[in-house]
Order: structure tokens, then C-alpha cells, then sequence
């Protein structure tokens, strides 16, 4: 499929119009779960919550000023992803049809299209990434560093949507910085460990800057990591059979029989259904309380590592697909609209080839397409791909973004929700496509060879004639000159 990309058309551009029509036309006015409900109240009414990203609830307030409702943050956030898909075919060197088909099979696989309809963070934080690789592979073919400052923008944006978006970074900022060094000749010394030292504090001075307006929004300076912690330490608390929840953070009416009838390893919200587990973002408690908690769940990996760690392993289970038939469905895909408090009712269009559609994911939604394991095997085919072939460091960079997103998962999840996904199941889809792209040794430009030495010739002048001889040679001409011709 290569070809010279100025030869390429607005193929790929025609195709992500299409599908982005095709998508707004079907699921108007995008999907609501109870998190999309909430925060559609929170911009209806001028609030926000450290929970969910403000730079999201910021942006659906402006879109809420020009198309009030959901439909307006849809159309921004469907557009903005399939311009991105664009944008990244555009940049391979490949036919119009080869672009193409990038754009169709990644917007259109069925674990990736079944969550574009809902309002979610995980979609616009998979977006941002997208527009920041797409910017990398047009600087992988046509190097120009404002492509790669492009990149780190945009992982600036992505940053701001998911509080551990920090850990997907580090990948790609080690290829922006090694790129940086290849193009501008840097002498960097061990210049293979360089990139990846650097980007670690790159990655944490972005997603700093990312979330400053996140500190803003919660002036009490309250942490989040609670919302894990009370459940991981309520795992162990119903496995135990002993409450080990700190009495701060909980009723003294509390007990364990109400707290293992509520708990589920599927989901932190179930402990709150209990109504006497108090969350430090609506009841704020002082920083001994916070210590007290901190303390217990530091403990659990080693003092309670039997309890603590089938708890964890359960979540991994669900959450990368492994027991599927043991997953609710509502953890893979959450079609609909829910009503909250004052929001206005959604008045959906009933369209047949929706309810098709839906119905159509909802029947995969339980089979290997929608588990998480095949993606992150397909991510490490990828980095394997590279080492062996000593080539393919965006391909692996990417994969290894996807790899560095899942792996902390396993203990700072706080549920088994399939949207967490999202991003690795696109780095996977991703990472394959640019590996193709990449070019293989025997078409790579090199150098010229040296040009060979010219063979020397050694050549032999003739000896300076005398005086003597240059003047018999001159009277033998004469007399030649002299001699009578006959006729």
C-alpha cells in the first residue's frame, strides 16, 4: 500500500465524514450514564466536582451556550475523534485506499464503536492521544518540530481528562525527546536511556500543568485516592470478617453483615450503598483521618495479602475480560438515558438501525473483542516486532503508551469498566497499522556508497631533444621539402 503521500486524496477524509454523520445521526443525542447525567447537571448549574474532569465540564458548558443539551459535547467530541482518525491515516505513506481503510477498520471496530455514542472522559482522553500520534507519524515521515510540539499539546489536553493519565505519557514523551535529539543531531551520549529519564519528569510536569484547574475546582485540597482505598480496605474488611475501615470514615451503625450484602468486586460504588461510608470530597475529615486510612490501605498488600490480593485479582478478571460470563454487561456498555434530578428528558429519535446496531454490541459485548487481554498481547507483539527487526520505535512507543495505561490498573482501579480500555485497545489497533507503515530495510534511504579511487597510470615522458638533434632534424625536413616531385 505505499505510495507518495502527495499522490493521496481526501479519501480518508471522506470516510471519517461519513462515519462521523453516520454515528450523530444514529445515537443523537449521545448516550447518558449516571456520570454523563451528573455532570450534565453540574453544567447546568454552574458546578463542578473534583471527580470529574473540569476542563470536560468547562468545555460542555460552552457547547451547552451554543446547542443546549447533550447533542452539542456529542458533535464535538464524535467530530473531534474521527478528524483525528483522519489526520492519522493522512500521515502514513500509503494509497487513498490504504488511508482508508485505516480510518474505517480503527473508528469502526466494534469495541471502539460501541463506546463513541456514550459522553465519557475515556472518549476525549482517547481523542487527545490520537491527535498526538497522528502529529508524531506525520513527524516520523516529515520531520518538523512543530508537529512534535503539537504532540505534547495535545497529550496536555489528554492529561487533563483522567487523573492517571500521567502514566501513559512517559512512552510517547521519550519518543518526542528522541526524535527531538535524531533531528537535531544533540549529542546525548547514551542517548538509548536519555529520551526515557527525561520523560518521566516531562510526564509529571504535564500532567501537573493538566491538572492545575482540577486543584481550583476542589479548594479543600481533598485527595481522591480514598474512593479506592475504602473499598480495597472493605474487600479485605468482608473477606476477613473483622472491620478494619477506620471509625472516622464510617457510622458506628455499620456492620459487617450490611457492608458484605452491599460489597461488589465489580465496582467501588457498591460500599456506598450502604449509606454509612463517608467520602472525604463530601465530608471533608482532617489530615490525621486521612493518615489513619492511609495507613490501613498501605498495610493490605502484605499484613492482609491473602484478602487483599484475591480482591485485586477478582477486579483484573472482570476488568481485562478473563471471566467474561461473570462480568455484567453494564461494565462494557451502558446505552441510554438516565434521568437526574431536574435534567431535562431526552426525547431520543427511534431509529430502527439503532436498536439494530445496539443490539448487535450488545450480543459481542460479552465476547473476546470486548475482553482486554487480546489488545494488550497485540501491544506486546508489537514491542516484540521492534526489537527483533531493531526498527519501529513510534509502533512501540505507542504500544508500550497502551501497556503503561493497563498495567497500574490491577491495583488502582476503582472498577472493572471496559471504557478504561479504551486507550489500550486503541494503542493495540494503532501500533499495528503504524508498524506495517514502517519502512523495511530494503527500501530504507541510504547513504551513497564512497566513491573508488580513479586507478593511477603512471606515464613515462619522453627525454628533452639537444640542439644538436633538433638541428639535424631540421635539415633532414628541409632537404625533404626539396626534393623534386615526379609527375
Amino acid at each position: 500500500m505505499s505510495s507518495d503521500p502527495a499522490r493521496s486524496t481526501l479519501a480518508p477524509w471522506a470516510a471519517a465524514a461519513i462515519a462521523s454523520l453516520a454515528l450523530l445521526w444514529l445515537f443523537w443525542p449521545g448516550y447518558l450514564s449516571w456520570d454523563a447525567a451528573y455532570q450534565w447537571w453540574l453544567v447546568r448549574h454552574g458546578g463542578f466536582d473534583p471527580l470529574l474532569p473540569v476542563s470536560m465540564t468547562a468545555l460542555w458548558r460552552l457547547t451547552e451556550a451554543i446547542l443546549p443539551g447533550p447533542g452539542g459535547l456529542f458533535v464535538l467530541q464524535t467530530t473531534a475523534f474521527w478528524i483525528g482518525l483522519a489526520l492519522l491515516a493522512r500521515a502514513l505513506p500509503w494509497t487513498r485506499t490504504g488511508q482508508t481503510v485505516v480510518v474505517l477498520v480503527i473508528g469502526l471496530w466494534p469495541a471502539v464503536l460501541a463506546l463513541l455514542p456514550h459522553l465519557w472522559k475515556d472518549i476525549g482522553f482517547a481523542t487527545a492521544l490520537i491527535w498526538a500520534v497522528a502529529a508524531l507519524a506525520s513527524d516520523r515521515f516529515r520531520p518538523d518540530r512543530r508537529l512534535r510540539l503539537l504532540a505534547v499539546f495535545a497529550l496536555l489536553i489528554a492529561a487533563g481528562l483522567r487523573l492517571n493519565a500521567a502514566t501513559a505519557l512517559p512512552p510517547l514523551l521519550a519518543w518526542i525527546i528522541w526524535r527531538e535529539f535524531q533531528t537535531t543531531g544533540w549529542h546525548t551520549g547514551r542517548w538509548h536511556w536519555r529520551p526515557i529519564l527525561l520523560a518521566i519528569p516531562a510526564s509529571l510536569l504535564l500532567a501537573g500543568l493538566a491538572h492545575w484547574p482540577q486543584r481550583i475546582a476542589n479548594p479543600d485540597r481533598q485527595p481522591l485516592w480514598p474512593t479506592v482505598a475504602l473499598w480495597d480496605i472493605a474487600a479485605v474488611s468482608v473477606a476477613e470478617n473483622r472491620m478494619l475501615l477506620p471509625a472516622a470514615w464510617i457510622d458506628s451503625d455499620l456492620s459487617l453483615d450490611r457492608l458484605g450484602t452491599a460489597f461488589r468486586h465489580d465496582s467501588n460504588t457498591s460500599i456506598f450503598e450502604t449509606e454509612r461510608i463517608h467520602l472525604n470530597l463530601h465530608h471533608p475529615l482532617t489530615e490525621a483521618d486521612l493518615d489513619a486510612l492511609r495507613q490501613v490501605w498501605w498495610s493490605l498488600p502484605i499484613a492482609h495479602a491473602d484478602g487483599y490480593w484475591r480482591h485485586r485479582l477478582r477486579v483484573a478478571e472482570l476488568l481485562f475480560g478473563i471471566d467474561r460470563d461473570g462480568r455484567p454487561i453494564r461494565l462494557v456498555l451502558q446505552p441510554g438515558w438516565l434521568d437526574y434530578r431536574d435534567n431535562p428528558p431526552i426525547a431520543a429519535p427511534e431509529r430502527p438501525a439503532r436498536i439494530w446496531l445496539q443490539g448487535w454490541l450488545d450480543d459481542l459485548a460479552s465476547g473476546p473483542m470486548f475482553a482486554g487481554w487480546p489488545y494488550l498481547l497485540g501491544c506486546l507483539a508489537v514491542i516484540w516486532a521492534a526489537i527483533r527487526r531493531a526498527r519501529g520505535g513510534l509502533p512501540a512507543a505507542v504500544a508500550l503508551s497502551g501497556l503503561s495505561l493497563a498495567a497500574p490498573l490491577l491495583v488502582i482501579a476503582p472498577s472493572a469498566e471496559f471504557r478504561f480500555l479504551l486507550w489500550p485497545v486503541l494503542a493495540a489497533l494503532i501500533s499495528v497499522f503504524l508498524t506495517w507503515a514502517e519502512p523495511s530495510p530494503a527500501t530504507r534511504r541510504r547513504p551513497p556508497p564512497p566513491a573508488r579511487p580513479t586507478p593511477f597510470v603512471a606515464r613515462v615522458e619522453a627525454p628533452a631533444q639537444t640542439s644538436a638533434q633538433t638541428s639535424a632534424q631540421g635539415r633532414v625536413q628541409a632537404a625533404e621539402s626539396s626534393t623534386p616531385t615526379i609527375d
